[in-house]
């Protein structure tokens, strides 16, 4: 006979059910202990992350975003972070549809997201549009806009964006998925 025991019957009886296997077994006479509630999760943004772009070696035209969980709650990192390459900037930069991920990047606290800047131009040369200073913010739930504020972050190392030809990855759980591309 199947039986179903609400937290009412747990806590009249004093039993506190053990999940075991796939079972459910009860433990007479022990206290039933509030549940602390999830961390309830809010959309990402530059204000509940940190974010740093860095050159990696390899790929040799890659730099790398990350996106640190800085909060208390969890954050979906929605689509791919626009990207908004210097002060001049009119269009975020071209986001690499083919990158999307099967799933939301959802961050618990402490976690990072990653994306990838492919920058066919990194160069040095100051006459070519560049910048290395690029405006970041978060999409939102439905990619239809941005969340939040914009966060101004300088690349780190030497060399600068030929910011027409920029292009940027979903975010990713990993540095490796998002280099990848």
């Amino acid at each position: 006979m199947n039986r179903v025991f609400t937290r009412a019957h747990l806590i009249a009886s004093g039993a506190v059910a053990v999940a075991t296997a796939g079972a459910v077994a009860f433990a007479p006479g022990a206290s039933a202990q509030p549940v602390k509630a999830a961390p309830k999760t809010v959309t990402c943004t530059a204000a509940n992350t940190d974010i740093k772009i860095t050159k990696v070696a390899q790929p040799y035209n890659h730099l790398l975003v990350r996106a640190r969980n800085t909060s208390k709650n969890n954050c979906n990192a929605f689509s791919a972070p626009y990207l908004c390459m210097g002060k001049e900037a009119q269009a975020p930069a071209f986001v690499i549809k083919e990158s999307q991920p099967q799933a939301v990047v959802t961050l618990f606290p402490g976690e990072t997201a990653y994306a990838s800047i492919i920058v066919a131009g990194y160069s040095q040369r100051e006459e070519d549009y560049a910048t290395n200073q690029v405006g970041v913010l978060f999409a939102n739930r439905n990619n239809n806009g941005s969340v939040g504020s914009e966060a101004t972050v300088k690349v780190s190392g030497k060399g600068v964006i030929n910011a027409g030809q920029a292009m940027v990855t979903y975010w990713q759980y990993s540095r490796k998925d998002a280099l990848a591309w």
